[in-house]
């Protein structure tokens, strides 16, 4: 298979296996109030009662949707101004850190002068066969590197008590002994044997074994399904990270020349046997080739390494500099996917820089923000995808890029929120989920700037989005739910971002690129992912093109933290042509405070 369906993201585990059913969830109008299976009773806020009755005018606007909050308190909301024809949606949001019950949540329980939405019958709940060609690539994600022993406030700079002799580089002769992952889940390692295979202005590729072994090498042409790559492969990888590599650094920041040693803080010259540069290193990640004709994991980057000589917990197996790991098979049979996996991770590594060496932000580095450090490495691949694309124009398409995504966020969005869960496929919403968003709002709040505040800032998560965007994460999910719900051209997703469009833009002024980034057609996603996606993913071809999942107007189901959920209520429809109100019964008790609704008008 030429391309992956998946790019990597952080440490990426694919185990190939069958899909769950991924159809059961859809809420079908019937008679009565339609709730979801979960039955959970958490709240965020107050349990309250609704007795109000509210009236607003529809205001047209040629650039936005009309976007109503209802109040928690309001149980019949009354809307003037409005003409047959016109479509009513509902979304609901959680801006807060806990889940909101279903059975606390908002809904219309009824209406006049609306045709109600009606049961989506269409909608197969039967589980489809998968082409014995390819398995469902179900995908284990654990991004968030393990425990981190001994991370205290290091404020102490250590000058070198003594130094580490650096390598001699020579391509095809140097070898050095590392620690290298030996099971799935990066938990136990062994020392082995690396080669230097290509040398970068600022990298180094190294192959697993000594120079005459030919488990991962070989001197002449690469044959697929094996894991042996060649001088043509490492040369490519070099050369493009050397490429990506100060592109990536003007828009997310600099990657740390430093690492933890005793009670503080060392420089990497003095203490990595290959300085200041970053070490890629190809060898089969998990010891897994083989299982399934194929292979694991695909790449990763590991904190553990920008620590020396520690004893505790992973911190023994450091290697003291820059490590990305790459997996072998990966890297001879989808060597596209490993360029933007190489982005990917770098970002990871400028993250941990920032984040947890300069910023001395310990929890950085906890599963509470795994979320946030994938979504900025995804919105790394999807602002380089043009870059890829102009190196690589016959080979790299947005089936390399994180828009493959896009097709499970718009299937599967209420069941996630903005989180990181590592169960089943909610690790696969949990990327979809939290790249759809991250993508949304670069193209809304900035573009490359956002991006930059946001990875460079001294918080993390939420926080360093709201203090990024410059507004509250409550009225970000307001327009992020309208965003989903109206297809119009240069509205919400659809929008395509040039360099002049984004303040202080002279920052990131390049020779070699432009930064454009793409508008993305929720919509229209078959020009996107192109048919071997379907063919792959059989039930996603009953979404391929209508744009996110709209519930029916009594649907009801959990709200994830900082979730949203979208309603379609119905059509107006007046019977006297000289009417124009249109009335919306909403449920009156046990509302969940916390929860933020909004009727939204195109």
């Amino acid at each position: 298979m030429k391309k992956l369906l998946v790019s990597v993201l952080a440490i990426a585990f694919f185990s190939l296996s069958s899909c769950n059913n991924i159809m059961d969830q859809v809420q079908e109008g019937q008679t009565g109030t339609q709730t979801s299976t979960q039955t959970g009773t958490d709240k965020s806020g107050q349990l309250i009662e609704a007795t109000k009755t509210s009236s607003v005018k529809y205001q047209h606007d040629d650039d936005k949707p009309n976007i109503i909050e209802v109040s928690s308190d309001t149980s019949k909301l009354e809307i003037s101004g409005l003409k047959t024809g016109q479509k009513i949606w509902l979304s609901r949001t959680n801006p807060t850190n806990k889940s909101i019950s279903s059975i606390y949540t908002r809904y219309v329980d009824s209406a006049s002068n609306i045709t109600l939405s009606k049961n989506k019958s269409s909608f197969s709940r039967e589980a489809v066969d998968l082409s014995p060609s390819f398995s469902c690539m179900s995908l284990d994600f654990n991004a968030s590197l393990p425990s981190l022993d001994q991370l205290a406030d290091r404020s102490a700079y250590y000058a070198a008590a003594g130094t580490v002799e650096e390598i001699t580089p020579v391509v095809n002769e140097t070898e050095k002994t590392i620690y290298l992952d030996k099971d799935s889940k990066i938990e136990k390692f062994e020392k082995k044997k690396i080669t230097l295979r290509a040398i970068g202005k600022y990298c180094y590729v190294w192959v697993a074994g000594d120079k005459d072994d030919t488990t991962y090498w070989t001197d002449g042409g690469f044959v697929k399904s094996t894991q042996n790559v060649n001088s043509e492969i490492v040369q490519k990888m070099a050369d493009c990270f050397d490429k990506v590599y100060p592109l990536v650094r003007k828009v997310f920041g600099n990657e740390s020349d430093e690492m933890y040693f005793q009670a503080g803080i060392v420089s990497m010259k003095d203490y990595s046997d290959t300085g200041t540069k970053v070490n890629i290193v190809i060898h089969d990640i998990g010891n897994d080739f083989g299982n399934n004709s194929s292979s694991g994991m695909v790449g990763y980057f590991h904190g553990k390494d920008f620590h020396h000589n520690f004893t505790a917990g992973n911190l023994q197996y450091s290697n003291s500099g820059k490590y990305i790991y790459i997996d072998a098979y990966y890297a001879a049979n989808n060597t596209n996917t490993v360029l933007s996996t190489l982005a990917h991770e770098f970002q990871h590594m400028i993250h941990f820089g920032i984040k947890t060496i300069n910023k001395r932000l310990p929890q950085s580095t906890s599963e509470t923000y795994t979320w946030y450090n994938e979504m900025k490495s995804m919105l790394c691949e999807d602002i380089m995808m043009n870059y890829f694309k102009k190196l690589f124009p016959k080979d790299f398409t947005e089936e390399d890029s994180p828009f493959q995504r896009l097709p499970l966020f718009c299937r599967y969005y209420h069941e996630i929120g903005l989180e990181y869960q590592s169960s089943g496929n909610k690790l696969l919403y949990s990327y979809a989920n939290n790249y759809a968003f991250g993508a949304w709002a670069m193209r809304n709040y900035g573009g490359l700037y956002f991006v930059k505040q946001m990875a460079t800032n001294d918080s993390l998560g939420v926080e360093s989005i709201q203090d990024a965007a410059g507004v509250s994460i409550e009225e970000m999910l307001k327009e992020y739910t309208a965003a989903l719900l109206i297809k119009k051209e240069g509205y919400g997703f659809n929008k395509k971002i040039i360099l002049s469009d984004t303040p202080d833009f002279a920052e990131f002024l390049s020779d070699d690129y432009d930064y454009t980034i793409d508008a993305i057609d929720l919509w229209n996603l078959s020009k996107i992912v192109s048919k071997s996606y379907y063919e792959i993913f059989p039930p996603m071809i009953y979404f391929k093109d209508p744009g996110p999942v709209c519930f029916v107007y009594n649907a009801r189901y959990d709200l994830r933290p900082y979730g949203i959920g979208l309603v379609s209520v119905g059509t107006v429809n007046f019977a006297d042509e000289n009417e124009s109100s249109v009335t919306l019964n909403f449920n009156t008790t046990g509302i969940d405070s916390a929860q933020k609704t909004y009727i939204i008008i195109e």
